[in-house]
């Protein structure tokens, strides 16, 4: 399936200067660099973009690129595991939230599954329910065990799992534009 890219929002979980130092290298600056991707896109797009930070006193702010790509965006700082188990999401963000989503971020087994499964609980109906996309290339944690039983899980609810280039790709629709021009450069 393809996501309604003219009704899109993204969202960003805890990628934080500890939890980043904790994840393996070079995959977790792969999975920045997506997130980058990804972020850029859905905001030239003019989609919302929402970001968590989980504990910032103790995980620090978002790493740059993102905390400069992320600038105005909706920023929700929490101290429990799912966004949707946050006041302030649940009342500035969910409300708002178009039926096509993104979600990447860390970690894919802990913050990341807890949000998609609290997403999907919270649709009216199967229906009438949300289309979450996870880029796989854009998730991560520690462990590669805990990433890919996170992945399977999501999986078995429903998520579209995808990656970075397939959704720029199928965002941009054709070859030969700047815009196509500008994000094949990208994800080289």
């Amino acid at each position: 399936m393809i996501p309604n890219f003219e009704n899109i929002a993204i969202l960003v979980i805890d990628v934080q200067e500890k939890l980043v130092a904790a994840m393996p290298k070079p995959v977790v600056d792969e999975v920045v660099k997506n997130i980058d991707i990804l972020v850029e896109l859905v905001s030239e797009l003019e989609g919302e973009v929402i970001y968590s930070e989980q504990y910032p006193h103790g995980l620090g702010s978002t790493v740059e690129p993102l905390k400069s790509r992320l600038a105005g965006s909706k920023r929700i700082e929490k101290i429990t595991f799912s966004c949707l188990d946050e006041t302030d999401f649940l009342e500035e963000v969910l409300p708002s939230l178009p039926d096509d989503i993104i979600v990447v971020g860390m970690e894919a087994h802990v913050c990341v599954l807890q949000t998609v499964i609290d997403l999907f609980g919270d649709s009216v109906s199967e229906e009438e329910g949300r289309n979450i996309y996870v880029a796989v290339d854009a998730v991560c944690s520690r462990k590669k065990l805990h990433w890919q039983n996170a992945l399977d899980q999501m999986a078995e609810l429903g998520v579209f799992l995808t990656n970075t280039e397939t959704l720029v790709f199928q965002a941009l629709g054709e070859a030969g534009t700047d815009r196509f021009r500008h994000y094949s450069k990208r994800i080289r």
